[in-house]
């Protein structure tokens, strides 16, 4: 139902998150008295009954995906169908909530401890400018001492009814100071040197 990459550990590499559920089983399983292929020919075939999917946490370990099985708690049995990263505590590392299907929402709180860096930008377009008021979008570059490059771009929606915070977060593992490039809709480009990590920004098109 959605699949997102986000930073957990703030490394500086992004893992992925995959919600996985099922429709309702009696309209998609050979439950259903109905079922025809798409000829309208019965099927005497049998699909799976299920009403709970395992939702699948993939770690980012140099820059090859690994499924955490169990570790962080996200491989939660459930019907899930769309979630949102977002810092609840800001403490500076992401959260996770998931909505489920018929089911309660579920929280998870990111309490991992760790000496990696962080830094939060939110832009703010403007309509003279021809830029939404959500810059979307704009994309920012942020380059680390060591030359390499992360990226974000801002977008309305990922997913399935997905949607995340328009404020945008970056893991920069022990970089302590970063340079921010900021492309904006219109073709305008905002460079920023010298920032220093473990503060949340924002960056206003003005000019």
């Amino acid at each position: 139902w959605d699949a997102d990459f986000f930073d957990y550990d703030l490394d500086g590499d992004d893992d992925l998150y995959v919600l996985n559920g099922m429709n309702e089983f009696n309209l998609y399983s050979s439950e259903n008295p109905y079922l025809r292929d798409s000829k309208g020919n019965e099927r005497d075939i049998l699909m799976p009954v299920s009403e709970k999917e395992e939702n699948i946490f993939f770690e980012n370990n140099a820059g090859k995906l690994t499924a955490n099985k169990g570790s962080l708690g996200l491989n939660l049995l459930s019907n899930s169908r769309s979630a949102s990263y977002f810092d609840y505590d800001n403490d500076g590392d992401l959260d996770i909530i998931i909505n489920n299907f018929q089911e309660p929402a579920a929280l998870f709180q990111n309490n991992l401890k760790t000496d990696f860096n962080w830094l939060k930008v939110k832009l703010v377009g403007s309509s003279a400018k021809k830029v939404t008021a959500d810059a979307i979008g704009a994309r920012i570059y942020v380059t680390l001492p060591n030359g390499k490059i992360i990226w974000r771009e801002i977008r309305s929606t990922d997913g399935y009814m997905s949607v995340h915070p328009k404020q945008q977060h970056f893991g920069l593992g022990k970089a302590d100071t970063v340079s921010i490039t900021i492309k904006w809709p219109n073709g305008q480009v905002s460079s920023f040197d010298s920032v220093r990590a473990n503060q949340a920004l924002t960056y206003s098109l003005t000019n």
